[in-house]
């Protein structure tokens, strides 16, 4: 998956598009709220494989299944601000399952930048993945992308019964996004290890042009 940063810069983006409300910003980052680490001290810890709607080995994100279930409710900003992300997710996995991962001997290997394999018993692929993912988190954050968002104007109510998040969830995890806003600092493409700067620049542009079709066409 890719970093908060990256998921609620393409949110940002297809909200402005669709001129949708604060619940679908909400709704982007929901699925991260409850697994144990994104957020400290949620009220309760769920399954990444639940919020998420993954099954398999590696995970695999089944966005049919998400919205067979709320098929009902796909009009609401955050049911498709949740749908959105595991559109971001499934797109963001996929390309690097099938670019920068080398599965050998039933173990991944780490493909870099300049076509290095790097075995899993020194350095684990979805490590370094999720290094890069935070270093472009970077760009992100200091040319404004990450949104505001206004509590006091959010008219929450919890739809998705796979994350069931509070009050204090909530709460803390909008004060973790307004953190990620304010953290910035002097980017520095050459720390990509296993993406280049071009192909995130153009990963990203895609996906959000994903999400917006998809849900677009809802």
């Amino acid at each position: 998956m890719p970093s908060w940063s990256i998921h609620l810069s393409i949110a940002n983006e297809v909200k402005k598009k669709l001129k949708l409300t604060d619940e679908f910003i909400v709704g982007n980052i929901m699925p991260d709220i409850l697994v144990g680490y994104m957020v400290e001290n949620p009220s309760i810890i769920i399954d990444k494989n639940t919020s998420h709607f993954s099954d398999g080995k590696p995970p695999t994100i089944n966005i049919d299944k998400f919205i067979k279930k709320y098929k009902k409710n796909l009009n609401h900003p955050l049911v498709q601000g949740y749908l959105s992300h595991l559109i971001a997710d499934s797109f963001y996995n996929e390309y690097t399952y099938k670019h920068h991962y080398s599965f050998e001997d039933g173990r991944p290997k780490a493909i870099l930048k300049d076509g290095t394999k790097l075995s899993a018993f020194v350095h684990k692929p979805w490590k370094i993945k999720q290094h890069d993912f935070e270093i472009y988190s970077q760009k992100l954050i200091d040319n404004n992308f990450i949104p505001i968002i206004n509590e006091n104007k959010l008219n929450y109510s919890n739809i998705i019964k796979e994350c069931p998040i509070d009050k204090g969830d909530l709460e803390k995890a909008i004060c973790k996004i307004e953190k990620i806003r304010n953290s910035k600092k002097e980017y520095c493409k050459d720390e990509l290890i296993m993406f280049t700067e071009y192909e995130l620049d153009l990963l990203y542009d895609k996906c959000c042009d994903e999400v917006y079709k998809k849900l677009k066409d809802i």
